[in-house]
């Protein structure tokens, strides 16, 4: 009896504690989110941002991105880094890729900038680069980014901090006769999730304590 009310106050303090928790708010994504196109032969374009960040005052100061793709659907041509992180050519930032191989690009940027500086030139939204595709087959290829939170999605913000950012797919369709519909990624869990399921864990740890205590009185 006492353990279940032991519990039940444990999770009640869990669901109080949810609201001063922040919210995963940071977006990596494709834009847009599905094309469409119709021969193949057509070059494409497709857009990589990041956006949520005016709500804690966060910026983008480096990228590493692996993105995926089906490379018997889509020919890869070209990634275009953006200068939101900096001009390479006035040393305000560096840039490595695209290199593409199997189906993958791997694309990254850091900045030399200062915090502060990237704040005044950057907004909610942060376009990363453009990514150039033709259609080579009829069919449906999906974009991702990489699972490795280091080198997969890793994108950095203030005070060289990575952001744990939620990231989305985009789906291509080339040829007059298919169509797709995005499907979501997996997302990193939000700091209140991890707080609910820690409390949880050390409630149902109390319970079988105090019950193994029970019964060896």
């Amino acid at each position: 009896m006492h353990a279940n009310k032991l519990f039940t106050i444990l999770t009640l303090a869990a669901g109080m504690a949810l609201p001063a928790l922040p919210a995963l708010a940071y977006n990596l994504s494709f834009s847009p989110s599905e094309k469409l196109v119709a021969t193949t032969g057509t070059q494409f374009s497709i857009d990589v941002v990041v956006t949520g960040l005016d709500a804690t005052d966060e910026i983008v100061s480096a990228f590493d991105l692996d993105i995926y793709y089906n490379s018997t659907k889509l020919q890869f041509d070209d990634f275009i880094f953006s200068l939101a992180l900096g001009d390479p050519l006035n040393f305000d930032a560096i840039q490595s890729g695209p290199n593409a191989s199997g189906g993958v690009i791997d694309v990254a940027a850091n900045s030399f900038l200062d915090d502060g500086t990237l704040a005044a030139n950057q907004g909610d939204s942060v376009l990363l680069g453009t990514l150039l595709f033709s259609g080579l087959l009829d069919g449906v290829s999906t974009l991702s980014f990489g699972a490795d939170l280091d080198f997969g999605r890793n994108v950095v913000g203030r005070n060289a901090e990575s952001l744990g950012v939620i990231a989305g797919t985009a789906c291509v369709a080339v040829g007059a006769n298919f169509n797709c519909v995005p499907t979501p990624d997996n997302s990193v869990p939000e700091p209140a999730t991890l707080a609910l399921a820690a409390l949880g864990l050390l409630g149902m740890g109390i319970v079988r304590r105090r019950q193994a205590e029970q019964s060896a009185a």
